[in-house]
């Protein structure tokens, strides 16, 4: 069995050698088309041995048209679909195995989102891995999608434990210095002209205008987007219309309409489809929060820890763990009730998914400003010791 790395890149000098050095460690051939590199991108590939092929290909702001060049030169079994700024965490020979004794069409793999120090985003949305059937096309100017049998549903995920994906684009460094947003925005209303009653491009226009900041702008988008989706959809509700569900919660919390965020959220857990959504509960405590009501709040992330951590949605790590214990530390500081916050805050710190020791700055701080000297003593020693 082949396995071919499928790639379209543009200056990925920074990116480049981690994500090939770590996937050919699975795949037989590489083909990348590059669409207009000015930087080191190309000499970093042609450095790297092994079975590579670069195509150069001229930009036409259309992320299938260049991905499906890839998948024409591709001569695997299954294909790998991955981004330069990608790493591919996996056991090879159990991938492999995973893939020889499957009838599956594709594989998603988990997706660990890295936006900053304190942030980690799983998703578990996009086909990576797939059978090199010619039939098989991406469709889409951008955020493309791959015409696999029911590639939109929430199915043959691959085991984490034999491969997984860290994404590093979505770094805040990264975008803003890519200008993602904009680049992002012009290509989806040039699609838009194309295709203007296609929910899906309304919602990814929302979702641009959220991560610029501009909240009421994408709140329209999103609003679009329901209103055609609701009138085309009459069987199940889809991957993204509950991620825009998220997101517009949180333009609504952004834009401080902190009641009208807790009356959607608290309709949205009462349906089925978002019930284990615990990254809306968490929002709802921080609404609660921001408002200085926080016996609610509490009531909210404490409720977080009781759904524990989710991985049916495109969801942050400690949502239903870590993040949830620190402001019911923060909570109790507001209260005046040091115990219940050195508490929180402690099973926070010491939580098992909270690798990066997230909150023991905080908790540091708090312990200095309440003369808890010996706590301190002993936290720093556990910490050592964890470390």
């Amino acid at each position: 069995m082949k396995i071919s790395l499928c790639m379209i890149v543009k200056n990925e000098e920074k990116y480049m050698k981690m994500c090939l050095e770590n996937a050919m460690k699975l795949v037989d051939e590489v083909i990348i088309v590059d669409t207009g590199s000015t930087d080191k991108t190309k000499e970093i590939i042609e450095k790297i041995s092994g079975n590579i092929k670069i195509i150069d290909y001229r930009w036409q702001d259309d992320f299938s048209k260049a991905r499906n060049i890839s998948l024409e030169n591709a001569t695997g079994d299954w294909i790998l679909m991955l981004d330069a700024d990608e790493k591919l965490l996996c056991d090879p020979d159990k991938v492999r195995e995973t893939l020889a004794n499957t009838k599956a069409a594709g594989y998603k793999i988990p997706l660990y989102n890295i936006i900053n120090t304190k942030t980690v985003v799983y998703s578990a949305v996009y086909i990576k891995f797939f059978r090199n059937n010619k039939g098989y096309k991406y469709k889409g100017r951008i955020h493309e999608q791959i015409n696999l049998p029911d590639a939109g549903l929430n199915e043959n995920i691959i085991d984490e434990k034999i491969a997984k994906v860290m994404h590093y684009g979505y770094l805040e460094s990264i975008v803003k210095g890519k200008s993602k947003s904009e680049r992002n925005l012009r290509i989806l209303k040039k699609e838009l002209k194309e295709d203007p009653n296609n929910p899906f491009i309304y919602y990814n226009i929302g979702v641009g205008y959220h991560m610029a900041g501009d909240y009421e702008k994408s709140l329209k988008y999103f609003f679009k987007c329901n209103s055609i989706a609701s009138k085309k959809s009459l069987t199940r509700i889809t991957l993204y219309e509950i991620d825009m569900s998220k997101r517009i919660a949180e333009c609504l919390a952004q834009l401080k309409k902190y009641d009208e965020c807790i009356d959607m959220i608290d309709e949205l857990l009462s349906d089925n489809c978002y019930k284990r959504f615990v990254d809306l509960e968490y929002l709802k405590g921080m609404c609660y929060y921001l408002q200085k009501q926080y016996k609610e709040a509490i009531k909210c992330f404490h409720k977080c820890t009781e759904m524990g951590e989710t991985k049916e949605f495109l969801s942050v790590l400690g949502m239903g763990s870590f993040k949830a214990k620190f402001m019911m530390a923060r909570c109790y500081v507001e209260l005046k009730d040091e115990l219940k916050a050195i508490n929180c805050f402690m099973e926070s710190v010491f939580d098992t998914n909270n690798f990066l020791n997230e909150g023991l700055d905080d908790f540091r701080i708090f312990l200095k400003n309440t003369n808890r000297v010996e706590i301190l003593e002993q936290l720093n020693k556990l910490v050592s010791e964890k470390n």
